[in-house]
């Protein structure tokens, strides 16, 4: 019976043992939520309390070296990254200096743009007389302002200086004169004969134009080649006498055969220019008002027709650039076979 009572209390005691232990495995164990990082260190828990959670520290990883001797660790650490620092490779590859000879300097450079087609010819003024006068002395013609005495082409002829021929194309049309004055501008007769440059001193001396503006000038336009054509077939010559424009020059052929009548005609032009004859430029678009007098505005006008506009400034520039440099005596000017 003893033995009886002792083993029930036993289970009693087994059975409540076991009943605790389970309580206490299966209890739910209560977490404090852990802030992250890199969230904000206040929050909101999922029963509505607000906690600080408390930032863990950073973890510090430390590395111990394995044991080593001084002098091995220094070396490691110390070592120079001088292998890894290639040289700078010095493949700049040479540039090729072969500068060809100047093949390019015997080719007439393209440089002027077509004439703006927009030369509406200008009335048909008879030119105003101009008295003759001895052509400045020193050697060279210089620009005579508005209203001056010009020399007559006789005057002029004996004026001329001595100067080779640099363009063997032009000798027959160098020697060609005018068959007789230009209708509406009598004073144009293409009366003279010479070399290219002889040429054009002489419409130079005639019409009072600087000489070296003329030479410049003319080569923007022909490059001194009496057998040029632009603008599609309309322009001629040295000076690139437009036949759409300028009809009265083509009378005979003029301003095609003759070299001399080309520039006569084409400086008398710039001459009407500067004496004030072109009033109607002030009726069509312009960048500036016409008036007389004006060397470089008249230079303008022969390319573009037009008063100091875009078109008229940037042909300025050109001829300007070319007097500069001179180009009537480079090599490659000088070069030039057509």
């Amino acid at each position: 019976m003893r033995a009886v009572a002792r083993l029930a209390l036993r289970t009693l005691l087994v059975g409540l043992l076991l009943l605790v232990g389970e309580r206490a495995v299966f209890a739910p164990t209560r977490t404090t939520p852990v802030a992250d990082a890199s969230a904000s260190s206040v929050r909101r828990s999922s029963d509505g309390r607000v906690f600080r959670s408390r930032r863990r520290p950073p973890r510090t990883t430390t590395t111990t070296a394995p044991p080593a001797t001084a002098a091995t660790t220094t070396a490691a650490t110390t070592a120079p990254t001088t292998a890894t620092t290639t040289a700078p490779t010095s493949t700049t590859v040479k540039a090729t200096t072969t500068t060809a000879a100047a093949t390019t300097t015997t080719v007439k450079p393209t440089t002027t743009t077509a004439k703006a087609t927009t030369t509406t010819r200008a009335p048909t003024t008879t030119a105003a007389a101009t008295t003759t006068a001895a052509p400045p002395t020193g050697g060279r013609f210089a620009t005579l302002p508005a209203g001056a005495a010009l020399p007559s082409g006789a005057t002029c002829a004996t004026q001329v200086k001595a100067a080779p021929e640099v363009r063997s194309m032009n000798v027959t049309y160098n020697a060609t004169k005018g068959t007789r004055p230009n209708a509406e501008r009598p004073r144009v007769t293409g009366d003279f004969t010479g070399t290219t440059d002889q040429i054009v001193q002489w419409a130079a001396c005639k019409w009072g134009i600087d000489e070296d503006i003329a030479r410049a000038q003319i080569a923007v336009e022909s490059w001194w080649d009496m057998r040029s054509v632009g603008d599609n077939g309309e322009s001629f010559g040295l000076g690139q006498v437009r036949t759409t424009a300028h009809p009265s020059a083509f009378v005979d052929d003029n301003a095609k055969r003759s070299a001399a009548y080309n520039l006569d005609y084409t400086y008398a032009i710039w001459r009407a220019c500067m004496e004030g004859e072109f009033t109607w430029l002030n009726t069509v678009e312009r960048g500036a008002t016409y008036a007389g007098n004006d060397l470089w505005g008249c230079v303008g006008l022969w390319f573009s027709g037009r008063w100091h506009t875009p078109a008229a400034e940037g042909y300025i520039v050109k001829v300007k650039d070319y007097l500069g440099q001179r180009i009537w005596t480079s090599q490659g000017f000088l070069g030039y076979t057509g």
